[in-house]
């Protein structure tokens, strides 16, 4: 997928070509896989503008530039090659082509959205309709980690009335990081599944967890009173660690702490406390002498 230095002309008829592939979080992960396979060795990772040096340069698929090509561009250059870009013509099959297309593209998807960001197809017009005919009906909730770019994928199915099982599109979830105190919103917005009964949402990477980075996380439907009250939890190693402070180890005369040593505390307390018991103590014998003169 690298270029020459002269433009590389792509055929109009080619450039106006569409995806015939119907993308999907496996579609997306297939194309992960196959770019690592055959395009990473010379275009490097996606973000990263570390592709090999050669003359030109490989483009980094997740710049501008290369996300301003049509799908029939790219597909095309695949397909082709030229100069130092190899032809996969008879390497890579069509849908396999069209799959690194499919992963190319969710690139431009993540490095535009922030964390705690719907990052599936979101509820099309007509899928409201198809939700409707979901209420009252058993709903079973499926949530999974995907550490690859980590995310949350929510699949709802429902059993239909031949035994199958079916997605479950249009239905509302939200996801939370389980607290001591509460819950913790992942998304401000609660989005809905899409035709797949799929939706998923981005973890952001600074949030604090367990001294392994662990986050307790769950998904829920956000309309329990409509849809049921589903739900389904998940641990997951995505957060930040957290340091725990061990009190006995940071109460050192040698340690980084303000807090004074527990035998320190206990000493100058029971010297003080013996001090004033011997004042006490002598001022009261003081006083007994005083009166038995007198």
């Amino acid at each position: 997928m690298g270029q020459a230095t002269v433009p590389w002309q792509v055929p109009a008829a080619k450039k106006s070509v569409k995806n015939p592939v119907a993308v999907s979080p496996a579609v997306i992960e297939k194309g992960k896989s196959l770019y690592i396979t055959h395009c990473k060795s010379c275009h490097g990772d996606p973000g990263k503008g570390n592709g090999l040096p050669l003359v030109p340069k490989p483009t980094d698929p997740a710049s501008d530039k290369y996300q301003g090509q049509t799908d029939g561009e790219m597909f095309f250059k695949i397909q082709t090659g030229r100069g130092a870009m190899p032809k996969f013509a008879e390497v890579i099959s069509d849908n396999d082509k069209w799959s690194i297309i499919h992963f190319v593209r969710s690139l431009k998807k993540k490095s535009s959205a922030g964390a705690g960001e719907i990052i599936l197809d979101t509820l099309p017009a007509d899928l409201s309709v198809a939700s409707a005919s979901l209420s009252g009906q058993p709903i079973t909730l499926k949530l999974k980690y995907r550490d690859s770019d980590t995310s949350l994928i929510a699949t709802l199915t429902i059993v239909n009335e031949e035994g199958e099982t079916v997605p479950a599109p249009g239905v509302p979830v939200a996801f939370f990081i389980r607290r001591y105190f509460g819950n913790l919103p992942i998304s401000e917005e609660v989005d809905h599944t899409n035709q797949e009964g799929r939706v998923g949402v981005s973890i952001p990477r600074n949030l604090p967890g367990d001294t392994s980075g662990m986050l307790h996380i769950f998904a829920r439907i956000a309309e329990p009173d409509k849809f049921g009250a589903a739900s389904d939890s998940i641990d997951a190693i995505c957060g930040k660690p957290s340091v725990m402070v061990n009190i006995t180890e940071e109460r050192t005369l040698w340690g980084r702490s303000r807090v004074a040593p527990l035998y320190i505390i206990i000493t100058f307390f029971g010297a003080l406390l013996i001090v004033w018991g011997t004042m006490g103590y002598v001022v009261m014998n003081v006083m007994k002498i005083a009166k038995k003169e007198a």
